[in-house]
């Protein structure tokens, strides 16, 4: 990824808002399904106010968001089944 991408992301996630709008206006190629997914589940309230008003965030979208949700979460709950069952070979 590259450094402005990887800076967005960050900053996305850390819901430094008026930050992330302005690296998204400074580079609009820098939106992607990624982006949108992340300031809607940090409740980054300017971006998502700047993306509708742009047209990117769309309900065709919506679909894909919520797969990706769930892939994430399901990859979650393997990694903890996989510890969990890891500390369990210990307590025996």
């Amino acid at each position: 990824m590259s450094a402005p991408r990887d800076q967005l992301i960050s900053t996305l996630c850390r819901r430094r808002d008026q930050e992330a709008l302005a690296l998204i206006k400074e580079d609009p190629a820098l939106i992607d399904e990624k982006v949108i997914r992340l300031a809607l589940d940090h409740g980054c309230v300017k971006v998502i106010r700047y993306l509708r008003q742009e047209n990117k965030i769309t309900m065709e979208g919506k679909e894909t968001r919520d797969l990706q949700r769930v892939n994430e979460l399901n990859d979650k709950i393997s990694r903890f089944n996989k510890d969990f069952a890891d500390i369990e070979k210990y307590l025996k």
